[in-house]
């Protein structure tokens, strides 16, 4: 084994090429969602885009930064390597770390809260909200909890980035930046099972239950990219050979808010696949208003409330008996966002002279 303080091995060219990729990837997808909204939906800003704006904008802050420790504080060398031929980046790459880690608290939470602001407005019912607002509580708690904690890990401060200041005292930071990934999963997989129940519980076809499933796992594919930032920081010691293990953690740490971020975009993107006339998960490939021939389903631009509704419409005529579900048995959700509403008009069936009842079942992606 070569003896590392002598090593010129360098890896950190790898971040700068995957900051490079990334960072146009994302602002590419949150171009493309403003796009989809204000140019092709015509809706208005809402709080919903100043958090994916706020977020894409500390991930610019986040790249930087974990750009900027390649050529300041050596990082893609061996620690041993800089200890003898520039230990001064050893004391810089520990204060661009709790950089890091502060922007990275915010970072990881920014987008969820957006994708938590379109529940809101999607599902209408109590429980509902009360459960995403519970969630949006604590998502917030813990960016407090966890800037708290990393800006009061040692004392004095400067120990934060000096190992040599006298008497200083520290909690296990290793241990803290592990662990303090796992909040991120259990918080991803109760946003991913949140809206599942409402979804099943609709009285609608497969077919639409099946495409609204698929477009909430989309809206949770961070989760995969947590968990797997949890695993590598799990299995690595990143105060032994802190420099060289950083490429691959920065770049984790990169990924994951970047993950959630570009999937609270693809919530947003429908529209823009109308337009272009792609096969979406919602609905079969149409344009423009009519009525399919094949399926039965028709479409339009604007919802019942005018704010950029994608609507797609079920007709369909029933010649038996029929109760009236109540608001919870139907599934309640906000006809201005994401409405399943039901009109019905009975009329005497010529024939048996039993009651035919023509509902319209109104599915309605919104934009807002």
């Amino acid at each position: 084994m070569s003896d590392l303080s002598t090593s010129p091995d360098y890896i950190g060219w790898k971040l700068v090429i995957f900051t490079a990729v990334f960072i146009p990837l994302q602002t590419i997808a949150v171009l493309l969602r403003f796009y989809a909204r204000r140019f092709v939906v015509g809706t208005k800003y809402t709080l919903e885009d100043a958090l994916v704006l706020l977020s894409l904008v500390l991930q610019i802050i986040l790249s930087s930064v974990g750009v900027a420790t390649v050529p300041q504080a050596g990082v893609g060398y061996h620690v041993d390597y800089l200890k003898v031929h520039d230990p001064a980046k050893l004391f810089a790459w520990f204060k661009y770390l709790l950089a890091i880690t502060v922007i990275y608290a915010f970072a990881s939470v920014i987008p969820k809260l957006a994708i938590l602001v379109l529940y809101h407005h999607v599902f209408a019912t109590r429980k509902f909200r009360i459960m995403s607002w519970a969630l949006a509580a604590f998502l917030v708690g813990q960016i407090v909890c966890n800037t708290i904690v990393l800006l009061a890990a040692c004392r004095p401060f400067e120990a934060n980035y000096n190992p040599i200041v006298p008497g200083a005292t520290c909690i296990n930071r290793e241990l803290f930046f592990t662990w303090a990934t796992l909040p991120n999963i259990v918080t991803d997989i109760i946003m991913l099972a949140l809206p599942l129940p409402v979804v099943w519980g609709l009285h609608n076809t497969l077919r639409i239950k099946l495409g609204l499933t698929f477009t909430f796992l989309v809206g949770s594919s961070g989760l995969i990219t947590s968990i797997l930032r949890f695993q590598t920081f799990l299995h690595t010691d990143l105060f032994k050979d802190t420099t060289w293990d950083a490429v691959e953690l920065i770049f984790w740490t990169l990924v994951e808010p970047g993950s959630y971020l570009i999937s609270a975009c693809l919530l947003s993107y429908r529209p823009l696949l109308e337009r272009f006339t792609l096969l979406c998960p919602l609905g079969p490939r149409r344009g423009g208003h009519g009525r399919s021939q094949s399926t039965g389903y028709r479409t339009g631009r604007s919802g019942a409330d005018g704010t950029g509704a994608l609507p797609l419409t079920n007709r369909s005529t029933h010649t038996k008996g029929f109760k009236e579900l109540d608001d919870d048995e139907a599934g309640s959700i906000d006809t201005s966002t994401l409405a399943f509403a039901s009109h019905g008009n009975g009329v005497r069936h010529p024939r048996s002279g039993l009651i035919t009842v023509t509902t319209d079942i109104e599915n309605q992606w919104s934009e807002r």
